[in-house]
């Protein structure tokens, strides 16, 4: 099998802009939820003082990680490695979704071209999550436990990690997506969103060793929109 996951480590200090979107989601879904029937925040007096405080230090601490990110050259491990041979790829690579979520996923060859519409889509155990191809390549999460989305088109294959989690809401700090990585390339930088009208919700900025540059497109689910290579790319070429 040509895709390989190896084991690897994200230290807290640099965890990617993606992951610290979501684990911020995440930590302040809590606070949203205990809001008043009618829709009205700010109104639960059995939420105590100390909780507020330390949502708005979450918040404060997200601000600055993400400053410190867009502003940074440092590469952020926000990818799964790939084998060096890899030439196809599932995006997300690796994904925690909840019980009753549909995501939509993508495959794309190694120069970026889009080959979901031409993917044929499996599932190793369809009683935790099933994928259907009417609208590209979109997987349910149905029950709790662990499964491989795998892709296969023109002798090539590539696979996807998803962990389906119960509930409504995820644990603390948990990760909700891991792009594929592009064999030799390194992230350098993050732009996280676009307009509001745009699907684009983070832009990479990678480079390799002989100076080629690459930028890619996610969701905020980590499926790859559109992916450009080349010696004059600039970080921000592209990244609106």
């Amino acid at each position: 099998m040509p895709f390989a996951l190896k084991r690897y480590l994200i230290p807290k200090r640099v965890l990617g802009l993606s992951a610290l979107i979501l684990i911020l989601l995440a930590s302040c879904e809590s606070g949203v939820q205990s809001q008043s029937s009618d829709g009205t925040a700010g109104q639960d007096t059995q939420q105590p003082a100390s909780a507020n405080k330390e949502t708005l230090s979450k918040k404060q601490k997200f601000e600055e990680e993400k400053k410190r990110l867009e502003s940074g050259d440092e590469a952020v491990p926000a990818v799964i490695p790939a084998d060096p041979d890899q030439t196809f790829f599932v995006s997300p690579a690796k994904a925690t979704m909840l019980v009753g979520e549909s995501w939509l996923f993508s495959s794309f060859d190694v120069q970026g071209k889009t080959l979901t519409g031409e993917t044929v889509w499996s599932v190793s155990n369809s009683s935790v999550a099933e994928v259907s191809t009417e609208r590209a390549a979109l997987v349910t999460a149905k029950s709790q436990g662990t499964v491989t989305i795998g892709a296969r088109t023109s002798g090539r294959y590539a696979e996807a990690i998803v962990t389906v989690l119960p509930g409504n809401k995820l644990p603390p700090l948990t990760i909700r997506w891991l792009a594929p990585q592009i064999p030799g390339f390194t992230i350098k930088k993050m732009f996280a969103a676009g307009p509001s009208e745009s699907a684009v919700a983070v832009t990479f900025f990678e480079q390799n060793a002989q100076g080629e540059a690459l930028l890619r497109a996610f969701t905020s689910n980590g499926r790859q929109l559109w992916m450009k290579r080349g010696s004059d790319l600039s970080p921000r070429n592209g990244a609106h």
